[in-house]
């Protein structure tokens, strides 16, 4: 769905929900510019997800500046969506502008994990099969872009003569309850106590100490820097984008590199028709950016 979302006025926010986006087969792809395209799909089997389709993602752009949040939501679209709006308010508050954005990054995760507890530990009141998402946000300013991420999303780039990259390594850890407590309890200390602060409660000592000892802290999320260099496209996306087949990462791959003389929407399309063909396991949801210098040809 292409929507605004609520922030600086300045701003510029498209926002795809996957809650709009559930129909077996069913494909979205928002044009934002001639280099930038928002693509989703359900996949091929919602209907195997808990909640149908749990992806949210998210554009921002100020000036010269852009990001991308995306969250793929477990056992439920709610963690997702809370982590998006989150990073969405708080990026879009300051216009993209951060004087240590690795660290303003990282406040984002910080805040998203406060808001997932605060509003679905009252509702689960346990770990066990209660919502969790990934979250990877990616925020460009200017030739440098800065990544943070915890979960398994993935931010990809191509050069103009390169293969495509993961910029990323893939967490077995997501936001969520469990990783509230083992965040306030890194040593495994004081758990029944930060558990009684958040109002979740043990519903057997043995299997809450192991569901606890399953999880990781945020502290173990990951950061980085990168330069944006002449020529590099970057998709940044749900772990859907890779599944089906082993050759998919060559795919899309192919796709990015015949992106020259299109637009951003049509290379989008193309990426959805492969990930269909493949057979499209899982949710999609993905942003396209590509070079700044990127001219499609004029229609005609």
């Amino acid at each position: 769905m292409n929507s605004t979302a609520a922030g600086d006025k300045s701003a510029r926010i498209e926002v795809l929900h996957g809650r709009d986006l559930i129909a077996a087969g069913e494909v979205r792809v928002i044009p934002v510019s001639p280099r930038v395209a928002i693509g989703g799909t359900a996949g091929l089997h919602p209907e195997r997800k808990h909640d149908g389709n749990e992806d949210v993602i998210a554009y921002i752009s100020s000036g010269d500046a852009e990001a991308v949040a995306v969250a793929d939501g477990h056992f439920g679209k709610r963690a997702a969506e809370l982590a998006i709006e989150v990073a969405v308010a708080e990026l879009s508050r300051s216009r993209l502008r951060f004087g240590d954005p690795l660290g303003a990054l990282s406040l984002v995760m910080g805040q998203s994990l406060r808001r997932i507890a605060e509003v679905l530990a009252p509702e689960f009141k346990r770990i066990e099969n209660s919502p969790e998402t990934s979250l990877l946000v990616l925020l460009r300013q200017g030739e440098q872009a800065f990544v943070a991420n915890i979960g398994d999303s993935l931010a990809l780039r191509r050069g103009s003569r390169g293969a495509l990259e993961l910029l990323n390594p893939l967490q077995r850890n997501w936001l969520g309850i469990g990783c509230a407590l083992a965040t306030e309890c890194p040593d495994g200390h004081g758990v029944r106590a930060a558990a009684a602060n958040l109002g979740i409660g043990f519903w057997q000592r043995g299997k809450a100490e192991k569901a606890f000892a399953m999880r990781q802290s945020l502290e173990q999320h990951y950061s980085a820097s990168l330069a944006i260099e002449p020529g590099m496209s970057l998709l940044i996306g749900t772990d859907g984008l890779l599944e089906g087949r082993e050759d998919a990462e060559e795919k899309i791959g192919y796709s990015l590199l015949r992106a020259e003389g299109q637009t951003a929407e049509q290379v989008a399309h193309e990426i959805l028709a492969g990930a269909m063909a493949r057979g499209c396991p899982d949710n999609v949801a993905f942003v396209l950016l590509l070079p700044d210098d990127h001219q499609p040809e004029a229609a005609g």
